[in-house]
């Protein structure tokens, strides 16, 4: 058992003296040794704070407003001086970037020699274009007096784009007008333009500009070339060839000009741009372009070729002499005549590819009688197109040699009364037809409203199978061999009227 001690061993609170009581009484006793009183610290003596006084800062002297006007300009003039390097510097730098996106040659045929060296041309500005892309225009003329062999009017080179108008004015000289719509004058600065010559005789304009090796869309260049030709007030011209090579131009002859010129030799050559005309008359014709169709009103040579890729050829056709019509990628749409007077054989020449062919033909010979041996040799020939040819005239007694071929779509030729000889259809998938267009066929040989002895038309046909026929047609026996038309499809049906 713990017993504890109830007694406080501090006495009550009672009995506790206060502090203040406390400082009056003895102190406590000590539980530890007294220690002596440290020394006393001796006590500085007080003196007064003396303040020092700061010395005086210097004073700038102040000064003249013209001296500090010639400070602030020659800061100034400093400042315009950096930033004219760092601006002149992106400029330059920015030019010599321009300048490397052409190269410094330029498409001249090698025949051709420049009349100026440098051949810069003096563009005058123009209004404002509506073409969004070309806001701006300038131009420059040329006039020049007609040479006595070949006219010429070149445009050649990367940036070269437009439209070429060919048309005639009251005068004896050749006038060229050049219109050029762009987005940047520099781009504008890097055409050549000038008078040029090829041959003794043969002088005109060459408009020529750089390849770029890049070429953004803001940075083409839009020609508007009108060639004026003079025309003669007491009759018509006669020029003796007109020769142009245009790139990326389409070429227009104005109607009318037909009326007032005449050109010996007329050559329109071209690319990625059209060709048409209203009228045109020469002795010998080259039509010729890529990516662009051919259309012409009506034409008259002596020999035409006509030629593209990419476009369709339609109109009129009237030769004296072979004829080429020839394309690819697009329909041909034509009426043709061809006339010949000569024993020699004179082709007609329709040729296409994935387009549609359709031709109504007349072979004329100009004699009252035919000539002894006399052939006209016609092609027609396209593929995944349609084919329709109706030969509606050919001389009594004159050969026709014609070959019609096309692929997966129907093939319909027509012959005239007048062919004599043999004739030979064939298809595939699909039936061939052999037509007559009657039994009252009236004897060619018999002049009308005259009694004559009428010969009687003979029609042997004979079925190889569904697909193919051949056979003769004459009205004399004799005759049964001398012409030769084969027609081929496939895939389609196949008509041949007689």
């Amino acid at each position: 058992m713990i017993v504890t001690d109830s007694t406080p061993k501090t006495p009550p609170k009672s009995t506790t003296p206060l502090l203040g009581e406390a400082s009056g009484a003895a102190p406590p006793p000590a539980y530890a040794p007294r220690v002596a009183a440290p020394p006393p610290v001796p006590i500085a003596s007080y003196q007064g704070y003396q303040p020092v006084a700061p010395s005086a800062y210097p004073q700038r002297p102040r000064q003249s407003a013209a001296k500090r006007f010639c400070k602030t300009l020659i800061v100034a003039l400093g400042v315009w001086l950096l930033a004219s390097a760092l601006f002149g510097s992106f400029y330059s730098s920015r030019r010599l970037r321009d300048t490397q996106l052409y190269s410094t040659e330029y498409p001249i045929p090698s025949d051709v020699e420049l009349d100026e060296p440098e051949c810069v041309p003096s563009w005058t500005d123009g209004p404002r274009s509506r073409r969004s892309s070309h806001p701006f225009s300038a131009y420059t003329n040329f006039k020049f007096d007609l040479p006595p062999e070949t006219l010429l009017l070149l445009s050649k080179g990367a940036l070269s784009a437009g439209n070429l108008d060919i048309a005639t004015h009251d005068g004896d000289d050749v006038e060229v007008k050049v219109v050029v719509h762009y987005d940047q004058a520099f781009v504008r600065d890097t055409v050549k333009a000038c008078l040029i010559t090829r041959k003794d005789g043969e002088a005109g304009v060459g408009i020529f500009t750089p390849q770029w090796w890049r070429r953004p869309g803001n940075r083409g260049l839009v020609f508007e070339i009108q060639l004026s030709l003079p025309r003669n007030s007491k009759g018509e011209k006669l020029i003796n060839t007109l020769f142009t090579d245009v790139s990326n131009i389409s070429q227009r002859v104005v109607e009318g000009l037909q009326d007032v010129v005449r050109f010996n030799s007329l050559e329109l050559t071209g690319s990625n741009g059209r060709i048409s005309a209203a009228s045109l008359v020469a002795n010998t014709t080259l039509l010729r372009t890529s990516n662009g169709g051919v259309q012409i009103g009506h034409l008259m040579a002596t020999t035409a070729i006509v030629r593209s890729s990419n476009g369709g050829i339609s109109g009129t056709y009237a030769t004296k002499g072979p004829l080429e019509l020839r394309t690819s990628n697009g329909a041909i749409d034509v009426s043709v005549a061809v006339t010949s007077d000569s024993s020699n054989k004179t082709p007609l020449t329709m040729v296409t590819s994935n387009g549609k062919l359709t031709a109504v033909v007349d072979l004329i010979s100009p004699s009252a009688s035919t000539p002894k041996d006399l052939t006209f040799p016609v092609t027609a020939r396209t593929s995944n197109g349609a084919l329709s040819v109706t030969i509606k005239e050919l001389p009594l007694d004159a050969k026709l040699d014609l070959q019609a071929r096309t692929s997966n779509t129907p093939a319909t030729v027509g012959l005239p009364l007048t062919y004599e000889g043999s004739f030979s259809v064939k298809t595939s998938n699909s039936p061939s037809l052999v037509k007559r267009l009657g039994s009252s066929e009236r004897d060619p040989a018999c002049p009308k409203n005259e009694d004559c002895k009428a010969r009687s038309r003979q029609v042997e046909t004979r079925m190889i199978r569904k697909t193919a026929a051949e056979g003769v047609v004459y009205w004399d026996e004799k005759n049964k061999k001398r012409g030769v038309v084969t027609v081929t499809t496939s895939n389609s049906p196949l008509t041949l009227v007689l």
